[in-house]
């Protein structure tokens, strides 16, 4: 679905492109008696008509898109470190979710973001594939594998790729941003973003690592405390999913992570 209303949106131009024009006879036609009337298509104005509606109805809710929970995902991976790089793709789709936000009155893609959990079994894949690509030797992977794990104990930390249909909306680092941050779990308890952080250059790197890091995409590193405001942790035995939430008058994101 998040990609509907630029479908609707190309098919209603090439309606206008290919809508027959009226024509006038030159002279006068002889009155003939009317033929029983036959079904027809629709013509070109009134499949604009019905796409326009439709949009118009999806657009009503204030945000279209896509925010699948994708499969059950653990959270707590006992210490593998033996996953190859070619394990990579696979862990980064595993943990990475997307979502693409239009409200009604922009009429377009107002907001894309990817999502990815720095898990630990992300983390592993993660370390294995830069070794594999810059043949670092094993004191320097141990050392980047530490530096995670350490990141990882004391929060939960995510890789936004984001864009903005205006440049300048694409703020989450900054103080008065558009964009409020916040990690829910299944009973509506949350916590805000203790850093967001862009990554003012990418490198070839990067987009190699994150596929989906395309022009006029930003990257941010993001962290979350693992406890709420009054000590109990976010995550608890029966909770069953992880909401990452972009939250603004511009439009709401909504990406999920079901956890065992």
């Amino acid at each position: 679905m998040c990609t509907l209303l630029e479908r609707i949106s190309t098919f209603l131009g090439d309606a206008r492109t290919h809508a027959p024009r009226e024509t006038r006879c030159p002279r006068p036609c002889p009155t003939r008696a009317p033929k029983a009337l036959k079904a027809s298509a629709p013509t070109a104005q009134t499949r604009s008509l019905v796409c326009r509606g439709l949009a118009i109805a999806l657009a009503l809710s204030g945000v279209v898109g896509c925010r699948g929970s994708g499969r059950l995902v653990r959270l707590e991976t006992p210490g593998q470190t033996d996953e190859s790089s070619k394990d990579y793709d696979r862990q980064l789709k595993r943990w990475t979710r997307r979502q693409a936000v239009t409200i009604l009155k922009e009429m377009n893609t107002t907001l894309r973001i990817y999502a990815t959990l720095q898990s630990p079994a992300f983390n592993n894949a993660y370390v294995a594939k830069r070794a594999a690509m810059f043949k670092l030797p094993d004191e320097q992977a141990a050392a980047l594998r530490k530096q995670l794990a350490d990141v990882w104990r004391e929060s939960y930390p995510f890789i936004l790729v984001v864009a903005t249909h205006d440049r300048k909306w694409n703020d989450f680092d900054k103080k008065d941003s558009n964009w409020r941050l916040a990690l829910f779990n299944d009973k509506g308890e949350q916590v805000d973003a203790t850093s967001v952080e862009q990554q003012r250059r990418t490198t070839s790197t990067d987009r190699e690592l994150f596929p989906h890091l395309e022009m006029f995409y930003k990257l941010y590193h993001v962290r979350f405390p693992k406890k709420l405001p009054d000590g109990r942790p976010l995550v608890q035995a029966d909770t069953k999913r992880l909401i990452l939430r972009a939250l603004g008058s511009l439009g709401q994101a909504e990406l999920r992570w079901r956890i065992q």
